[in-house]
Parts: structure tokens; C-alpha cells; sequence
């Protein structure tokens, strides 16, 4: 439950910064990967490595929020694996 409530309150901070800072042009977005293949992640067993997010993905995203013109900005990008890295294990929690 602590993993989750601090990823909603970090939801909702991302949220009011972008209001504090918006006008002077600062850009805020939340960008909320799943699974991403690092070492962080080798611990959980019955996971597909290969199909998991690759570190390059979660770059990219954020490539593409600072390429946004500067009247425009991506607030969230909920990125997720094509191909599911569960591998017939129970659904664990992001």
C-alpha cells in the first residue's frame, strides 16, 4: 500500500507544480513506466525480462515531452510493456 500511495501523492504533486510553474514556461510531466528491465527489477521472480520496458523507452519519453513547442506539454505518459513481463504470475502491483 506505501508503494502505491506515495506513487498517487506524486501524482498529485506533479499535478500542482505544473499549475506553480506553467507560465514561466517550465514544462512538468509525469511519466509512469511499468515494469522497465534494470537491476531494480531482478529480484522479483517469474518476470520476463525481455519483455519488459527498456530503459531507451522511458528516455525517449522523455525526449518527446521536451520537444513539444512551447505551447503545448504532455502532462502524463503512461507507458506499459507491448508484450506482458508477468509471465503467469500473479498481477503485481506498479
Amino acid at each position: 500500500a506505501g508503494y502505491v500511495s506515495s506513487k498517487h501523492a506524486l501524482k498529485g504533486f506533479a499535478g500542482c507544480l505544473f499549475g506553480e510553474v506553467r507560465e514561466k514556461g517550465v514544462k512538468v510531466c509525469l511519466i509512469m513506466p511499468g515494469f522497465v528491465a534494470t537491476e531494480m527489477v531482478q529480484v522479483f521472480e517469474g518476470l520476463i525480462f525481455e519483455n519488459m520496458l527498456k530503459p531507451d523507452d522511458v528516455a525517449h519519453a522523455v525526449e518527446c515531452v521536451l520537444s513539444f513547442s512551447a505551447s503545448a506539454c504532455p502532462i502524463e505518459i503512461l507507458l506499459r510493456p507491448q508484450y506482458s513481463a508477468e509471465g503467469g504470475t500473479k498481477h503485481l502491483s506498479w
